[in-house]
């Protein structure tokens, strides 16, 4: 695990109650996996089908949540989601120090971030 983040309990609820997806990373699970030095969960979503992800709470105690479902359209991906209260810009740049990356590297971003 990255000094300073945690991972998030399976079922743990957004602070605001919601979730907003703010950019699709193209990683590949065992990428991830290595950045963040932590294992991903799977499971089954209705009407979405299989998925694998992780939910983290970063350095700065945002909360975030990376998933990938199997039969997602282009662009494929990690969707990044964020707290719709949270600071989005300012998790997902904090988001992407961890995983070694940055904006330009992202397969899609929100209008909801300046990029």
């Amino acid at each position: 695990m990255k000094p300073g983040i945690t991972i998030a309990e399976i079922g743990e609820h957004w602070p605001s109650g919601d979730y907003v997806v703010v950019a699709i990373v193209p990683i590949k699970s065992a990428d991830l996996v290595a950045r963040l030095g932590a294992e991903l969960h799977a499971g089954i979503e209705d009407g979405l089908g299989p998925w694998v992800g992780i939910g983290i709470r970063l350095v700065s105690g945002d909360p975030i949540e990376f998933v990938q479902y199997e039969h997602a359209s282009e662009p494929k991906g990690f969707e990044v989601r964020v707290d719709t209260e949270s600071k989005a810009e300012k998790v997902l740049m904090e988001a992407l120090n961890i995983l070694q990356s940055d904006l330009g590297k992202l397969a899609w971003v929100s209008e909801c971030i300046d990029a």
